[in-house]
Parts: structure tokens; sequence; C-alpha cells
């Protein structure tokens, strides 16, 4: 992975765009989209198999390419991040 090519993922407004676009469909009624996603951003950039899509494709509209990263790709990191993380519900010994 390319922490220069991360920054850039992270920092990209059509990406940036494309998952709050994304997150306005999953996330609870009351919940702001634009905040969420920009709270999580380098958390985005760092999902398996991004970066190396946005370093393949064209690095001036990689954000724009859907052919890159997919919105497949953008709601299942979605739906990863916005799942509360587990808890263990197991009776404490």
């Amino acid at each position: 992975m390319s922490y220069l090519v991360q920054a850039a993922l992270a920092a990209d407004n059509d990406v940036r765009l494309r998952i709050t676009a994304c997150a306005a469909t999953v996330l609870s009624a009351g919940e702001d989209p634009s905040a969420w996603v920009q709270s999580r951003l380098w958390q985005f950039s760092a999902f398996p198999g991004w970066v190396k899509a946005f370093k393949d494709a064209d690095h001036a509209t990689s954000g724009a390419d859907e052919s890159a990263i997919t919105d497949r790709m953008i709601l299942e990191a979605v739906q990863s991040l916005h799942s509360p993380p587990e808890t263990d519900t197991s009776p404490a010994e």
C-alpha cells in the first residue's frame, strides 16, 4: 500500500461525495451523512482494495471513475463502518 496514494484517496472530493451519497441511503434518520463520512475518510481510504483500485485508475479522475472504486465497494465499506461493533454477551466468569 502506498500512503501517498491513500492520502490522495482520502482527499479526493469525488470519492467523498460518492461515499456521502451512499451513506445517505444507509444511515438512520437524523444522522448527518456528510459529517459521518468526513469523520471516517481515512478508514475508507484504508479499506482493502481501495488504494490499488484508486492507483490503477487515471489519477486525475480516479474518484469519479465508477469502475475503479465501485459503488459495491462503497456500499460494503459504508455498511461495515456503520455496523455497531460486536459486543461479547457471554456471562462474565
